[in-house]
Formats: C-alpha cells, structure tokens, sequence
C-alpha cells in the first residue's frame, strides 16, 4: 500500500480507521486470539478490543515498521492511554506476550476456550473498567484524520519508499 502512494494509502488507511471505529463501538464484549506473531496494524488492533488473548507466552508483538520509515498511528494516538513507558518498549523492540502481558496488553495466555471462560465471567467492575477504557480509545480517535494523512504522506516520501522496498526484498 505504502509503495502506490498516498493517494492509495489514505482510503486505505481511512478504511482501517473505519474499521477501528465500528469495533470500538460494539456493544458486544470483544476479544482476539493471537494464534501467531503480530505485526505493525496487527498489535495496533489489539488496542480496540476488550481481552487479548495470546495462545502462547512467546508470540511476538512488533511495531518495527517505525524502522522503514512509517510510525504506527494508534500507537500515537493512543500513548496517554498506553503509557509513556509502554509506548517506547513497543517502538523500541519487539515484545513477546508474557512481557506484554505484564505491560496490560495481553490479558491470557494459553488456551482459547479455557481463557475465554474465566474472560467472559469477569467480575461486573472489570468490565466497567472495560468501558472506561473505550471512552478513553473515544476520545483519542478523534485525532486520527490528521495521523492517518501525516502517515499516508510518508508514501510519497522516496527514503520511506525505498526503505520498504529494501525489507520487502530482504523477505
């Protein structure tokens, strides 16, 4: 996507910002599996449900798309909610999930339906804190214009572009 431009990036990127929106506004209870690694928009999206569930203590979350020359928008936007210390380890390395678990990021590790047992019978004050937590994603999103077009304008920049293409090649 970051190689078409930004004229390709943005309606992308505004999709996914669509997409984000609508999740945080569901009024189901929300979970993911990480069954494997995650990358970039793939920890990002963790951020916008209510339990993260990680199916083993060694799966990596990394947001090292910051070395190719792109930031990760929700990471931005969401760093008073993140926490200043969090948001650096994430840009800095990538974490396994028994770290991110000790950050708040991850919820259980091990088995899906085993976690979503003791998940979905949380006590009623966990779950309060749950709404809390997306009044807070809430009003963070309302920024997100204005990342997603300084983000999608970094498809246009040639040192952006050919430092993707260089990873993409390494691959």
């Amino acid at each position: 996507m970051f190689l078409k431009g930004s004229s390709e990036a943005l309606p992308y990127l505004r999709a996914l910002n669509d997409m984000v929106n609508k999740l945080v506004d569901c009024a189901a209870t929300t979970a993911v599996y990480l069954a494997g690694n995650a990358y970039g928009f793939g920890v990002e999206f963790t951020y916008f449900v209510d339990y993260v569930i990680s199916s083993r203590p060694d799966v990596v979350l990394s947001l090292q798309g910051i070395k190719l020359g792109v930031f990760p928008p929700y990471t931005y936007l969401l760093s008073r909610t993140l926490g200043y210390t969090t948001v650096r380890l994430l840009l800095a390395r990538p974490v396994t999930a028994a770290e991110a678990r000790s950050l708040g990021l991850v919820h259980e590790i091990g088995d899906l339906n085993n976690a979503l047992k003791s998940l979905f019978n949380a006590p009623v004050h966990v779950r309060r804190l749950v709404k809390i937590h997306r009044a807070l994603i809430k009003e963070a999103l309302r920024e997100a214009d204005g990342v997603l077009e300084k983000l999608a304008s970094l498809a246009d920049n040639p040192e952006t572009v050919a430092l993707i293409r260089s990873f993409l090649e390494k691959r």
